[in-house]
């Protein structure tokens, strides 16, 4: 679980795909970004900042208890998705990282997610990175390459197919940045 920001310097951030899930604090509202699938263009107030707290593969989809693909390419304020009790936000006093922090607690402490299925997420996210083929993954998993595409759907918000690609995406974005 890592916490960041990001200052805006415009009215409009671009935000690229990662492979992951966020809990963010952005506009004054919590909200849930899912998985993107291209670049997205967030609109943004120049100098403001928006907070977050990216999860770790699968973590959304059971915390929510949503299928990851109900939230491709969408931000979505977390009270459409989970009870989240108000206190929560005040008591952290300014404090956003806590706050994102605390709101997560309570989100896991609600849903107690199966760590089977969180090693899993894990597992299947690491393969993602490596130079298999969709074949050899499902099979090192002991599944169909029917059932990979729909755990993967359900965990990441899309296939491991394409998730391969966001993280040979971002592989390549890193070694351009150097």
């Amino acid at each position: 679980m890592t916490t960041w920001r990001n200052v805006a310097a415009c009215e409009v951030q671009n935000v690229i795909p990662d492979g992951v899930m966020d809990l963010m604090w952005h506009n004054e509202r919590l909200v849930i970004a899912g998985a993107d699938t291209t670049t997205m263009a967030v609109e943004t107030h120049p100098g403001g900042a928006t907070w977050g707290l990216r999860f770790p593969p699968g973590v959304a989809h059971l915390l929510l208890g949503i299928p990851g693909s109900e939230l491709t390419d969408r931000q979505v304020d977390l009270a459409d998705l989970a009870p989240v009790h108000g206190g929560l936000v005040e008591t952290a006093a300014g404090d956003i990282p806590l706050m994102l922090e605390r709101v997560f607690i309570a989100l896991w402490k609600r849903a107690d997610p199966d760590p089977s299925v969180l090693r899993l997420a894990v597992s299947l996210d690491q393969a993602a990175r490596g130079c298999q083929s969709i074949r050899e993954i499902a099979a090192a998993h002991y599944l169909s390459e029917r059932s990979l595409r729909r755990i993967s759907d359900r965990l990441f918000g899309y296939s491991v197919k394409s998730l391969m690609g966001i993280h040979r995406f971002q592989r390549a974005l890193h070694l351009a940045q150097r």
